[in-house]
């Protein structure tokens, strides 16, 4: 049976070698989309034109597709607000790029959209803060600010859930959602970071009222195209959170809705 979804993975939870990644992902694993996160120790927005062009042919000799590009854009701190003690604790994923220049990001990260041929660009919304409530509604607009952005380019931004982050669980998740209106901004949905964050028993789960999941990672079990195919909208939200992931890492494997 085909899958109605795309089955991906982040390039390099296999290798930092885009090559070897590359040949992994569609030799070992059969799979015809990839993740695009980092590659030679360098974050994706900050390649040269060089390395765009040789990715582009590496991906043409294996016959891979590029599902989204994994941009650590809004993953740095909300300017004016205290740091949160989770601060220690983050990986950037060989980024370093501070507030002001997030525009940039999200501009680089257009260019590489149209250069790798996706309309997905994934987001995040700020290091978390021990209180995000005095900031949220900025950090809102400013979500909405970028999804417009990409709107005039006729991209999608993906928000992924991320506990180091300030939408974690599936609660705050659908809060975001509900807040932040744009069509083209969806949810990048990982249930192993929703596990996490019953395991610290910060909110419980939550299956209903879940707008907008335009895809997922799951990172040790992955459900069966029997299982996905007969899914969609809140129930595909249900299934995610009520146990396809497990908490365990391995390599993280995206299901993307076309």
């Amino acid at each position: 049976m085909s899958c109605p979804f795309r089955l991906s993975v982040i390039n390099d939870e296999i290798s930092a070698d885009f090559d070897h990644a590359c040949s992994v992902a569609a030799n070992d694993f059969g799979l015809q989309w990839i993740e695009l996160r980092s590659m030679w120790n360098k974050n994706v927005v900050e390649l040269n034109e060089e390395e765009v062009d040789k990715s582009r042919k590496i991906l043409e000799k294996y016959k891979l597709r590029v599902t989204d590009i994994a941009s650590p854009l809004f993953k740095v701190n909300w300017p004016g607000a205290p740091q949160s003690k989770e601060g220690p604790h983050r990986d950037q994923f060989h980024a370093d790029i501070d507030f002001k220049h997030q525009d940039e990001v999200l501009a680089r990260s257009i260019e590489l959209c149209k250069a790798f041929q996706t309309d997905r660009i994934r987001c995040f919304d700020f290091w978390r803060l021990d209180d995000q409530k005095p900031y949220r509604d900025a950090i809102n607009e400013k979500l909405g600010e970028a999804a417009r952005t990409c709107a005039k380019h006729n991209l999608i931004l993906l928000l992924e859930n991320e506990m180091a982050c300030n939408t974690g669980s599936g609660p705050e998740a659908i809060a975001v959602l509900k807040a932040v209106r744009e069509p083209n901004f969806m949810l990048n949905w990982d249930p192993a970071t929703q596990r996490r964050s019953q395991a610290k028993r910060l909110t419980p789960t939550t299956t209903t009222q879940c707008p907008s999941i335009a895809s997922a990672t799951a990172t040790a079990r992955t459900p069966s195209a029997r299982q996905m195919e007969s899914l969609s909208g809140r129930r595909w939200a249900e299934a995610l959170s009520t146990g396809w992931a497990s908490s365990r890492h391995s390599s993280a494997m995206a299901i993307t809705l076309p």
